[in-house]
């Protein structure tokens, strides 16, 4: 059973290696094959084309006239004294930055203060930021900067002008006994 067994399993690997000797060898046949461009290939190329009107008179295919390429002939590709063309320049106004709106204080709502040893952060709504946004002191909403974040309140400054801003309730959902 033993050498039975091996020569089949030889046989077979021989068998395989064979075979795909004989692929490869198509497979490079088939690469090395050099397309037919003789005068008789183009005529049957064209003759597959169906290039006639309905009427059954050929159609007769003209190259297009040298006009048609004007761009070509008027900056040639390849030649010393080509240059870009000339384009105008735009006149662009440039507006002054404004400066930025400032937000009333009324529109401005402190929803939360946190305290995390001597960081302290405040969540503020503002027309731009409706969802919240959390600051710092020394960052700006709405024309504002934040001096000073306290336990329930908020210190904001602008050109001179501080103001302080308590923590905002809604007591809307609060019922009373």
């Amino acid at each position: 059973m033993g050498p039975r067994l091996s020569r089949s399993v030889i046989f077979l690997c021989f068998a395989q290696t064979a075979l795909l000797a004989l692929l490869g060898w198509l497979a490079w046949q088939q690469w090395t094959i050099k397309p037919d461009i003789s005068p008789n290939a183009q005529s049957v190329a064209t003759s597959l084309l169906d290039l006639s009107e309905p009427n059954g008179k050929p159609v007769i295919l003209r190259p297009k006239p040298l006009s048609a390429f004007s761009q070509t002939t008027q900056r040639p590709l390849f030649i010393k004294t080509r240059r870009l063309p000339v384009v105008k320049p735009i006149r662009v106004k440039v507006r002054k930055p404004q400066a930025p709106r400032h937000v009333p204080l009324k529109q401005l709502k402190i929803t939360g203060i946190i305290s995390q040893g001597s960081a302290r952060r405040a969540f503020i709504k503002s027309p731009k930021h409706p969802r919240g946004i959390w600051l710092s002191v020394n960052d700006v909403v709405g024309g504002w900067k934040l001096i000073e974040i306290n336990r329930d309140s908020v210190l904001v400054a602008s050109h001179n002008n501080q103001q302080k801003l308590e923590i905002y309730v809604d007591n809307r959902h609060m019922t009373r006994n």
